[in-house]
């Protein structure tokens, strides 16, 4: 076999063994980090919080999958600033640090970072006139894995 012929079949395995393993990545095959990015996640969170929605994906190119949880919920019973507080105070004593605060006339953002992972948190003014569907209206917690 000449070298040019060697060349293109090495080439062709490494490019093969480059699409398996991408795929086996994208297809959840080390789904085993789920329950630790919920872990994650809940631990920005009161007991009292109830989850609407909780999911998993791949946030992050070439990184394990899952790479990120998403937990969407509520708080019943409390107000907007009330929230904020719960989450800063739950946040703290997990050990995430505050990393930036954006707020808008709608809601704030709260960004964290713990080890490895970042989590954003999501939280509205007012829920009412928001709406009732959960993915644009609810207020969310998105963990990822770096």
């Amino acid at each position: 076999m000449s070298a040019g012929k060697r060349l293109r079949a090495v080439g062709a395995l490494l490019i093969a063994a480059f699409a398996l393993a991408w795929v086996g990545s994208a297809c959840g095959a080390s789904g085993a980090a789920a329950p630790g990015l919920y872990a994650q996640a809940y631990s920005l969170l009161p007991e009292s919080a109830r989850t609407l929605l909780k999911y998993t994906g791949d946030c992050i190119a070439f990184a394990p999958s899952p790479s990120c949880a998403d937990v969407y919920f509520a708080l019943p019973h409390t107000t907007y600033r009330q929230r904020e507080r719960i989450i800063k105070r739950k946040a703290a004593a997990s050990g995430w640090r505050l990393t930036r605060t954006v707020s808008g006339p709608g809601g704030l953002q709260l960004f964290y970072r713990r080890a490895n992972d970042t989590a954003t948190v999501a939280l509205f003014v007012d829920l009412e006139t928001c709406g009732s569907r959960v993915r644009t209206c609810r207020e969310e917690i998105q963990v990822v894995r770096h």
